[in-house]
C-alpha cells in the first residue's frame, strides 16, 4: 500500500501521524516506561514520511530549474538518487505503519485514557 502511494497521500499519513506523535509526547509522563517507545516508533515513521516528502518537494524542485541553471545530466542524477532515497524511505515506511497502527484506534484511545486517569487518580491522594 505504500510502495508507489501518490507523494499527496503520504504527506497526508504524514500529517496524521505527527498528530499522534504529538499527543504520545504530550501523554508519556503519565506512563514513561510504557509510552516512550510507543512515541519513539511514531517518530521514526513521521521522520521517514517527511524525508520522503522532502525529496518530493525537492524533485519538483528540480524538475523546475532551468537548463542554463542545472545541467540535464546533473538534474538526472540527482533525481534519480532522489527516487531511490525515496523508493528505501517507503520500504521504511511500509515496515513502521503496520506497527504503530497495529491497534485499532478505539483501543488505543481507550487505553490512553486508562494510563491517563489512572495517572489523575495518583495526582488526588
Amino acid at each position: 500500500i505504500v510502495a508507489g502511494a501518490p507523494p499527496e497521500v503520504l504527506h497526508d499519513l504524514r500529517k496524521l501521524v505527527k498528530g499522534t506523535q504529538y499527543h504520545f509526547e504530550f501523554l508519556t509522563p503519565i506512563a514513561p516506561q510504557r509510552l516512550q517507545s510507543e512515541h519513539d516508533e511514531w517518530e521514526r515513521l513521521a521522520d521517514a514520511l517527511g524525508n520522503h516528502h522532502d525529496l518530493w518537494v525537492l524533485e519538483g524542485l528540480l524538475l523546475t530549474t532551468p537548463a542554463k541553471q542545472l545541467p540535464r545530466a546533473a538534474r538526472t542524477l540527482i533525481v534519480g538518487e532522489a527516487r531511490s532515497a525515496a523508493r528505501q524511505l517507503e520500504l521504511q515506511v511500509g515496515q513502521l505503519a503496520p506497527i504503530v497502527y497495529a491497534e485499532h484506534p478505539r483501543a488505543m484511545t481507550d487505553r490512553l485514557a486508562a494510563y491517563w486517569h489512572h495517572w489523575r487518580s495518583r495526582d488526588e491522594i
